[in-house]
């Protein structure tokens, strides 16, 4: 399994709680709305 490496943009982020939010629709299904947070350890 690949995971994220810790970059964005070429850049190393910083350690951190981070939040994200993630909106998609599924053929014949109303949208559903996703959102939680993660911990970038170095």
């Amino acid at each position: 399994m690949k995971g994220w490496n810790g970059q964005y943009k070429g850049q190393a982020q910083h350690s951190g709680v981070f939040a994200w939010m993630c909106s998609y629709q599924l053929e014949g299904e109303p949208e559903k709305k996703e959102k939680g947070t993660f911990v970038l350890i170095r």
